[in-house]
């Protein structure tokens, strides 16, 4: 009997481990993605310039500092 109990505490304890492994994996796989770098402000720029709100030059200067400054 003894021995049952013992080894019905190790699956428990596998169990809680597997679960604690999991939840580590997905928070390392979601600040990951958090922190990889986007192309949302040439898309937001290119938006700008295609609805008229800036002028070529404007478009221009501010996408080669986009570009300048973008972490690869």
């Amino acid at each position: 009997m003894q021995a049952l109990r013992a080894g019905h505490g190790f699956f428990l304890l596998g169990g809680i481990l597997h679960v604690i492994v999991l939840i580590a994996v997905a928070a390392a796989i979601y600040f990951i993605v958090r922190r990889w770098p986007s192309r949302s402000g040439v898309k937001q720029l290119r938006e700008s310039f295609a609805r008229g709100e800036i002028d070529e030059d404007t478009y221009r200067a501010r996408l080669a500092v986009l570009r300048e400054t973008a972490r690869y």
